[in-house]
């Protein structure tokens, strides 16, 4: 369990996205298919949605896949709205939405470039400038971890000339990184959609298919060496005849996959 204290910013979210956010920022315990790989959970490590390179915890919030670019964009026009209805002056939501969109969509490509207000010397953009600055140090991948520059929330009160300064801040970054971890959730569950399915019917056709494909691997198995399965276990591995011979060529049921004791498969 999550420590539930006043001063810490995710006092008040629920416990259960206390929890998921827990994972999201320790990898150990929120795997990626690259670290089940280094467990050896997972046999390739690759990305479930480019199916191109390994699944770090970076690449799953940098996927250069089709479908999460545009979700990114969406994502990223609905950050930058948030900001807008929370009050967040001009060059404050230029500035992180800059730097996070880079990050997001082409950080892979190109360098970081310059803060939005670089070189204006109104007190607004050396502010963001300053803060911009810091966060690329701390990395913009942070943002998505919560880990924000203090000098956000120093230029947002600036700004403001909040007579509560210390209110504001906290008042103000807390909002910001409930944004981020929405942003990075909604990545997350993009993610998950495309390996587990995104409903019932997806979820189940995909746990049918992986248990055909296992079902396979080790019935190629049995064919190349019929000594690896029990002479009382073979009949489990009969072949399907008849008119969906042709279709379904040499595999056993489902049925007798699963009433098979794991000792006759060693």
């Amino acid at each position: 369990d999550i420590p539930r204290h006043p001063n810490l910013v995710i006092f008040s979210t629920p416990a259960t996205f206390c929890q998921d956010y827990a994972k999201h920022i320790q990898p150990v315990i929120c795997l990626s298919r690259e670290q089940k790989k280094r467990f050896g959970q997972d046999e390739h490590g690759i990305c479930p949605v480019c199916h191109e390179v390994p699944e770090t915890m970076d690449h799953v919030f940098q996927c250069q896949e089709k479908d999460a670019l545009l979700l990114k964009q969406h994502l990223l026009e609905q950050f930058y709205e948030d900001l807008e209805k929370l009050g967040t002056p001009l060059a404050i939501r230029h500035g992180i939405t800059a730097g996070l969109g880079w990050w997001l969509i082409h950080a892979q490509h190109e360098v970081c470039p310059k803060a939005p207000g670089f070189g204006s010397i109104a007190r607004s953009a050396v502010w963001s400038t300053n803060a911009y600055a810091e966060q690329t140090g701390l990395g913009w991948g942070q943002l998505l971890r919560g880990r924000l520059s203090k000098l956000w929330g120093e230029a947002y009160v600036k700004e403001l000339q909040s007579n509560k300064p210390k209110e504001a801040h906290a008042h103000w970054t807390k909002k910001v990184i409930g944004m981020l971890w929405t942003l990075a959730f909604a990545l997350w569950d993009h993610r998950n959609g495309v390996l587990h399915g995104r409903n019932i019917a997806q979820q189940q056709e995909k746990q049918l298919q992986e248990t055909k494909n296992k079902i396979q691997v080790l019935y190629n198995n049995y064919k190349a060496n019929t000594s690896t399965i029990h002479t009382s276990a073979a009949i489990s591995f009969r072949e399907i005849s008849g008119e969906h011979a042709s279709e379904t060529k040499t595999i056993f049921t489902v049925l007798d996959y699963v009433e098979m004791k794991v000792g006759m498969l060693r």
